[in-house]
């Protein structure tokens, strides 16, 4: 319910936006906080071709990341294609949520620091028409990490087992 009150507050703010005459249009990502952005267009009318550009520092990260379209009665946006790229690989969307309010999402990927992604979204608008993503990046576990994490279960285990044993 949370997000869907997110969701709503941006295609309200999206609506007021002013048309874009392009068809094509490159934007950054808004980062919210360093594990979490957010990225959206508003005023679509037409066929669209969107893409947002993004690069992480650090890592190893994992990248998961969704779109949802907002109706507002006869404004609606149809998306033929999202994917995220690196300029070698395609990781495509999949739709979970069809019309009217379409939603789409990207299995996990990992991502590589200094490398540019982009995000496409290709498709088309009625009625000025507003979308908005967000792109969660969390950081990959090192091995240490697991191996912290192993003691611990075995310190458990240990413990449990002398309990049983008393």
């Amino acid at each position: 319910m949370k997000n869907n009150l997110k969701y709503i507050a941006a295609a309200a703010a999206l609506a007021c936006a002013g048309i874009a005459h392009a068809s094509d249009y490159q934007g950054g990502v808004t980062v919210v906080d360093p594990e979490f952005a957010t990225f959206a267009k508003g005023g679509l009318v037409g066929a669209f071709d969107l893409y947002w550009d993004f690069s992480v520092g650090g890592g190893p990260w994992t990248l998961t990341s969704s779109v949802t379209s907002f109706v507002n009665g006869a404004k609606d946006v149809d998306f033929s294609r999202i994917f995220l790229t690196d300029g070698v690989t395609e990781y495509d969307y999949t739709q979970t949520g069809f019309d009217p309010s379409e939603q789409w999402s990207l299995a996990p990927v990992a991502l590589t620091s200094g490398i540019m992604y982009e995000i496409h979204t290709i498709g088309s608008a009625t009625g000025r028409a507003a979308f908005a993503g967000e792109l969660q990046i969390t950081p990959v576990p090192e091995p240490e990490t697991y191996a912290l994490m192993l003691a611990g279960l075995a310190a458990v285990g240990f413990v449990a087992g002398r309990r049983r044993a008393a």
